[in-house]
Parts: structure tokens; C-alpha cells; sequence
């Protein structure tokens, strides 16, 4: 068993290191740099400035360089600068990385809920109905969109769940509101001045100066 542990997390390491090599050079074969974006959006071009901050940002080395100088900032903790808000990155992350953290929590805790039951009833029930089912069902998980999905559980309950004060119509007789209608208020509209009952309120006449 330890050495099961021990091989996957292994695994997990070159897994992670892998990808941000990928990610690294897919980024940096992209068209222009970060220097290129801060010029192009102040309006302002240098190329004396322009060289001086790739020098600074260490753009202008090599790619080997770059990695391995951006892997020890990584592990110091050092996420660098965000030049959009003009503040260490961390700063920035560190306000949103308990929701963040939340979201991967529940969203592991239900995959857990889920997977680890419907993956024994499908080995159970091997080429039968109830497999076939489950297969579809997970295929379909898995082939829908993460932000549509996340979308859909969100509003689908919002939808569907009672009406609030808020939005629930004015029913006939309100005391409130006619209140407010025999103060003067202003009319809200139609519906609303149709769930009042009674008579409207006659205008008053101002005596006259005969």
C-alpha cells in the first residue's frame, strides 16, 4: 500500500511538472510578450525603456533560463506582479483562494458521493440495464460543459423554489398599499391599482370666493 501511495504521488509530481513546462513554452511561443502589452497599452514606445524593463522582467534570456528562474520563485512563494492592478499577485489570489479552495472541496465531495457508488453498481451489474444507464449518465456528465452545468445547478433552484415578497404580486386588499394609494402615492401599475378594492377616492372641491 505505501508503495502504491508513493508511486502515484510520484506520478502526480511529474504530472504537474510536465504541464507547466508545456504551458510555459506555449506561452512564450505565443506572439509578443508582456513587455509588448504594457507598451501597447500606455501608447508608448521606447525601445530603450522597452529593452531595460525585458532586461528586468528577464524576457529577453533564454527559455531554459526563464523556466528554471520562474520554478525557484515558485517554490519561494514568489507568484510575481500583476501589471493590471499594479500589486504583488499574491494579493491578489490570497482573497479569493478560500472560495476557490470550497468550490474544489464540494465539488471532490460530491464526485466522491457519486462516483464511488454508481462505479460499484456498474461493476455489480455488469452488461445489464442498470449498466447501461449509468454509463450513459456519466458519459453525459462528462461530455456537458463545467460552466454550464455550474450555471444550471445554480439557477435551476432559484427557479423553481417559492416566490418571494419581493416578486410575489400584490394581492387583493392589501392594507399597505392601499394605504399608500389613499395617501397619493404614486401608481406602481395597473395590476397593482386593479387589486385595490373599493371606490376609488373622490376628489375634494376647494369652496369658492363668491
Amino acid at each position: 500500500m505505501r508503495g502504491y501511495v508513493t508511486k502515484r504521488l510520484l506520478i502526480a509530481v511529474v504530472t504537474l511538472v510536465g504541464m507547466s513546462m508545456v504551458i510555459f513554452v506555449l506561452m512564450r511561443l505565443a506572439p509578443g510578450n508582456i513587455v509588448d502589452i504594457l507598451f501597447e497599452s500606455a501608447g508608448y514606445v521606447d525601445q530603450a525603456d522597452k529593452k531595460q524593463l525585458e532586461r528586468e522582467l528577464g524576457v529577453d534570456r533564454p527559455l531554459v533560463v526563464q523556466y528554471a528562474r520562474w520554478m525557484g520563485e515558485v517554490a519561494r512563494g514568489d507568484l510575481g506582479k500583476s501589471y493590471r492592478y499594479d500589486m504583488p499577485a499574491w494579493k491578489i489570489i490570497k482573497p479569493r483562494l478560500p472560495v476557490t479552495l470550497e468550490l474544489a472541496f464540494l465539488a471532490l465531495l460530491f464526485s466522491i458521493l457519486l462516483g464511488v457508488p454508481f462505479g460499484v453498481l456498474s461493476a455489480a451489474r455488469q452488461d445489464r440495464p442498470l449498466d447501461y444507464v449509468l454509463r450513459v449518465l456519466s458519459l453525459a456528465g462528462l461530455s456537458m460543459p463545467a460552466f454550464w452545468l455550474a450555471v444550471t445547478v445554480v439557477t435551476t433552484p432559484i427557479r423553481s423554489g417559492p416566490t418571494n415578497e419581493v416578486t410575489r404580486p400584490v394581492r387583493a386588499n392589501n392594507p399597505k398599499y392601499c394605504a399608500m394609494r389613499s395617501l397619493g402615492a404614486r401608481r406602481i401599475n395597473s395590476e397593482r391599482d386593479a387589486a385595490c378594492s373599493g371606490p376609488p377616492a373622490m376628489p375634494i372641491r376647494q369652496p369658492s370666493n363668491k
